[in-house]
Order: structure tokens, then sequence, then C-alpha cells
């Protein structure tokens, strides 16, 4: 079977070909390569890393969300709808009630759309699942960096209790630490591209 940097080549992601994340995304997915049943990620763009997931995930459905209408670029095991992360009610409700093993939040960068959408959907992750938050360094140019998602998981690693002043509410980032059984963070070679991945318990 290929790698995901493999596949993430063939279909031209940037997650392989700007961000170099994908050896490390490999490392922690392999072992439930054969398991997963429903991927979705949080912006589709032209859904080369749809693609990629597809191929990676031989048994799993993929589906995909983006602000953008990319409902044309669904093909099988595919499935893509239209709407915004920060929108609450479409965020805990779209494609029914389908749990995810996998949530890849690729979408806006935003502090207030990473945070409000790791609160909102964490819950449709399975236990065992993994939620990877990309593009975390643009919290390095956020005017106030003690509001940024990455100071938030830096928080939630440190096993902080306090949480104010962040772009959520404290108790809705308490109940998801609460579910989080292991959360790492990743800085690339080329010092501008920053992951996390976030396991359930």
């Amino acid at each position: 079977m290929k790698t995901l940097t493999e596949l993430g080549y063939k279909h031209s992601t940037d997650k392989t070909v700007d961000h170099k994340f994908t050896d490390w995304y490999d490392s922690r997915l392999n072992h439930m390569r054969e398991r997963v049943m429903n991927v979705l990620e949080v912006g589709v763009f032209y859904a080369q890393s749809l693609r990629m997931w597809t191929e990676y995930f031989s048994n799993a459905n993929i589906y995909g969300i983006d602000i953008e209408d990319r409902r044309l670029l669904a093909q099988e095991r595919m499935f893509i709808e239209q709407g915004d992360q920060t929108n609450i009610p479409f965020i805990q409700s779209v494609f029914g009630d389908i749990k995810f093993d996998l949530i890849i939040d690729d979408g806006g960068h935003t502090m207030f759309q990473q945070q409000t959408t790791l609160v909102n959907i964490f819950d449709r992750l399975n236990s065992g699942g993994v939620y990877i938050l990309e593009d975390l360094h643009t919290s390095l140019h956020h005017p106030n960096k003690q509001a940024t998602t990455l100071q938030l998981l830096q928080d939630i690693i440190d096993e902080k209790t306090s949480f104010d002043g962040y772009y959520v509410a404290a108790e809705d980032i308490i109940r998801v630490q609460s579910q989080i059984r292991t959360c790492e963070l990743l800085m690339t070679n080329n010092g501008h591209s920053i992951t996390s991945c976030i396991t359930k318990k």
C-alpha cells in the first residue's frame, strides 16, 4: 500500500507539497488505516486531500465541507456539503448523526474559526479517533498571543484549568479537554507550518 505522503504527491495536496505534514500524519494514522469508516475534512478547496484520504482509507466514506460550493467535486465514497464552519447548528448536524474516526480542520485559519469548530464538533469524534487541526502558524501572526489556538492547545497539553480570554467559552474548552487522551504539536522544518494531532479518549 502507498504511504500517505506518496498519495499526497499523487493528488497534489498542500499537506504534502507545501507543508510536509503527511509523514507525521502517516505515523499517527497508519495503525487505524483499515478500520477507519468515516472521515470529515473542513475546508475542501479542489478536493485534492479528499481524494488522498479516499485512497488511503480504502474502507471509509470521506466527507467534506466548504464555505464555497464544491459539491460537484464529489465522487464515489466522497460527500461534500456547503456551509460555514462557524455556523454552530450546521457544524453540529451536517451529514446527520454520523460519528467520525478522523476530523481534519483545514478550513478558515482564524482563531475564531479554529476554536469554534473544535469545541462544537469534537463530540462527533469516535472514541479513539483523531482530530487534526492544521495551519496553526496563523497563531504566530495574531496580535494577542494569549488568545491564539496554538496557546489554547499548549494550555490543554499543560493541563491548565483556566481558559479565560479565548474566542469560545471556558466551559466548552474544559468539556473538550476532559475528552482528550493525547495532544501533540508539530512545527515542520520550514518553521512556518504548524499542525496538531489530538486523540479522543
